[in-house]
Formats: structure tokens, C-alpha cells, sequence
């Protein structure tokens, strides 16, 4: 068992320039690490589901008052892609 201790602290030590490691430290127990990282995820989704659901009602005004115009349904354009690909990553995240 000590084994997977050493393991996992030369894992963080390799990795330490990563956003999610950059200051990590472990005070008694490496295994803190797995909280830190699940309340570190949780933070950066709620930042991103903000910043999608701002982007999702940014687009949603644009259409509707006329200042994006889409394409015709039958014109293959990424532009339809978009809206889905927003609501499928919100998914994903806390609301």
C-alpha cells in the first residue's frame, strides 16, 4: 500500500505545472488530492456552464432580434452545430 502512495505522489510531482496541481500540496495524506481535485473540477465546471449559458443566451438574442442570421436548414453549416453542441456541454455540468 505504501506503494501506491509513492506512486501517486510521484504522479503529482510530475505534474505539478498543471492548472489543477500548480499549488497543490498535500499536508498528512496524498489521498486529499482526490477531494481537492473533485472541488476543483466542481468550481471550473460552474465556470464554464456560466460562461455557456451565457454564450447559449448570446446566441439565442442574436437570432431572434435579427443580428445573427442562420443559414437555411438545408445549407450545411457548422452555425446549426453550435446551439446542440452548447446545451449537449451543459449537460454535462451542474445547473
Amino acid at each position: 500500500m505504501a506503494a501506491v502512495g509513492e506512486s501517486l505522489m510521484e504522479v503529482i510531482a510530475g505534474n505539478q505545472e498543471h492548472k489543477l496541481l500548480k499549488d497543490w500540496a498535500p499536508i498528512n495524506d496524498p489521498a486529499e488530492i482526490v477531494t481537492d481535485l473533485l472541488n476543483a473540477y466542481d468550481e471550473l465546471a460552474s465556470e464554464l456552464g456560466t460562461a455557456l449559458r451565457a454564450a447559449r443566451q448570446f446566441i439565442r438574442n442574436g437570432v431572434e432580434f435579427g443580428y445573427i442570421s442562420m443559414p437555411d436548414p438545408e445549407t450545411p453549416d457548422s452555425a446549426h452545430d453550435t446551439l446542440p453542441m452548447i446545451e449537449a456541454a451543459l449537460s454535462l455540468v451542474k445547473p
